[in-house]
């Protein structure tokens, strides 16, 4: 749902389609529990899809079509995460954060195949999770802000200008069970409960045209924001 209030816009979803990226995943589309961890170095496997044993992804699509197409500056983007009780450390957790990084669109929940040419995640970093509610006692939840790294708001622009959909790949380097620890875990959209699905929330200005009184009300809001 897009709302307009003064100059920004408000985007808020839960995903369209989310998939566990994992070679022996027995139901990778339909799974109510995503999962990710690494190889205790890496996040991805940087030689290219597909990810292999030590690897496992969990990937999230957004549909943006309800947002006119043009250029944003996005003031606000968080990911939502609702988080099964952890089974790793928090120190584990805070050396091998859960990672939401670019990725490409070429891939669709309903016809998921592990074995086709999927996208791999990219290098570029979004965000990397908030541990101020972690639990082993019981579920909490993750935010991710998307704009702690890099490369979020090109993204979004370059998704509201192509095919209107973006995705994002979560991403760690923890291990798993075996290699002495244990992986992130969360649920996805198929879990069913109201409010337990990946959610990403927005909000963005559209850009205004050079010399209008628009641009110079949001240079004044941009100096402002730069100097709190």
């Amino acid at each position: 749902m897009v709302a307009s209030m003064s100059f920004a816009e408000t985007f808020s979803q839960e995903t369209v389609g989310d998939v566990w990226v994992y070679d022996r995943a027995t139901d990778p589309r339909f799974d109510p529990i995503l999962r990710v961890w690494g190889d205790g170095t890496d996040s991805y496997n940087k030689n290219g899809y597909p990810p292999g044993e030590e690897f496992s992804h969990s990937y999230l699509m957004f549909d943006l079509s309800g947002v006119a197409s043009g250029d944003y500056f996005v003031t606000s983007a968080t990911l939502k995460l609702r988080m099964r009780p952890a089974t790793y450390t928090l120190d584990a957790a805070r050396a091998n954060p859960l990672e939401a990084r670019a990725l490409g669109t070429s891939w669709n929940e309903s016809t998921w195949d592990y074995n086709a040419g999927n996208p791999n995640p990219e290098p570029v970093r979004f965000g990397i999770g908030d541990l101020s509610n972690y639990s082993q006692t019981g579920e909490w939840d993750m935010t991710i802000d998307l704009l702690g790294g890099t490369g979020f708001e090109a993204s979004f622009n370059q998704a509201l200008n192509s095919n209107g959909t973006i995705a994002i790949a979560l991403t760690s380097s923890i291990l798993v069970q075996g290699q002495g620890g244990a992986p992130y875990r969360f649920y996805s959209r198929d879990f069913g409960l109201p409010g337990s699905a990946p959610k990403l929330d927005l909000t963005f200005t559209p850009v205004p045209e050079p010399g209008t009184m628009a641009a110079l009300a949001l240079a004044g809001l941009m100096f402002r924001r730069r100097r709190s």
